[in-house]
């Protein structure tokens, strides 16, 4: 044990109370990145449908290949990396539409 100030601190005993109390598995987290990923493509039609100016629209983009993003914006939304490239791409069209 050491010690701080007047406290006696047990190493072990903390590194134990700081684990996390809900323990996953490799499907708990694989669920959980697929939440994540239906709430990030709900964001970006909801960007996308503000830009184009319908949910069909939208819809329609979010499927197609992209030239300059090299992929759908679909399967770019799986990693935050695809989705940040995703959201910059909207916000350059929406300036040059408005431009």
């Amino acid at each position: 044990m050491a010690r701080k100030g007047s406290w006696a601190i047990d190493r072990r005993a903390a590194v134990h109370s700081c684990s996390f109390p809900l323990k996953m598995n490799a499907q708990g987290l694989k669920a959980m990145n697929q939440m994540d990923v239906q709430a990030n493509l709900s964001r970006i039609l909801e960007l996308a449908t503000d830009v184009l100016g319908s949910e069909q629209a939208a819809s329609d983009w979010i499927d197609k290949r992209s030239a300059t993003l090299g992929s759908t914006p679909r399967e770019l939304c799986a990693t935050p990396e695809g989705r940040d490239r995703v959201v910059l791409h909207l916000n350059s069209i929406s300036r040059h539409r408005f431009a």
